[in-house]
């Protein structure tokens, strides 16, 4: 019996502006706001968005900075994953290109109202946990040196101390570009890394005997 097939063509490959560096286990927290957010829709999504800002008073070369925002995400794994569909797994990218909104507000009156309005409507989107990127970042240019930085990024990737680190990075990267030298920096603990430790310890005597002394 023979068969006659139609095959329509699909343009479309979800990995093909992505390359994948490696799948990596997610961690307990991880999985654990994973659920929140599936179970609690958009809501609960949204109360996991971290902001932070910063004013930068002084020449600010954009161009530089974007070179910088790039080398950071190259350095930081956590700034190029998103989950997988079922929460168990991080997907890490080889490297992720960012589009950092630049929003020249110079000579509009009540730039502080707008600029708080800009921030707050930005806070109040949420991201796409499998898609990605799980960070936005934005510049407003209030004057000629004047400059407001704001980054918001999903607690799923970053918590208080890990913005932390990102920050010292960015201003490390940004001064090291600027005057053409070299990046010297120490290489930094990555997400996927934890997540093995996590696991690795969870497997291990120790925390059987520890889970062992609190049951019995």
């Amino acid at each position: 019996m023979s068969h006659n097939f139609t095959y329509t063509a699909v343009d479309f490959d979800p990995f093909s502006d992505r390359e994948v560096e490696k799948i990596s286990i997610s961690n307990e927290s991880q999985r654990e706001l994973w659920l929140s957010c599936i179970l609690g829709g958009n809501d609960a999504n949204l109360a996991y968005n971290e902001s932070v800002s910063l004013e930068f008073e002084g020449l600010f070369n954009f161009s530089v900075f974007q070179k910088a925002i790039q080398e950071l995400i190259k350095r930081h794994e956590a700034l190029r994953s998103s989950l997988s569909a079922d929460g168990e797994s991080l997907i890490i990218y080889k490297d992720l290109s960012c589009d950092i909104t630049f929003e020249d507000l110079s000579g509009l009156d009540d730039q502080r109202n707008i600029l708080k309005s800009s921030l707050s409507k930005e806070l109040n989107i949420p991201f796409d946990l499998v898609q990605g990127p799980l960070f936005r970042i934005f510049v407003y240019k209030l004057n000629e040196t004047t400059h407001y930085f704001n980054l918001i990024i999903h607690h799923i990737v970053g918590d208080g101390w890990s913005i932390g680190i990102i920050l010292q990075d960015l201003s490390k990267l940004y001064s090291s570009i600027l005057r053409g030298e070299s990046m010297n920096l120490p290489r930094a603990p990555q997400i996927s890394e934890y997540a093995a430790e996590q696991l690795t310890y969870k497997e291990s005597e120790e925390h059987k005997a520890t889970e062992n002394f609190w049951f019995n």
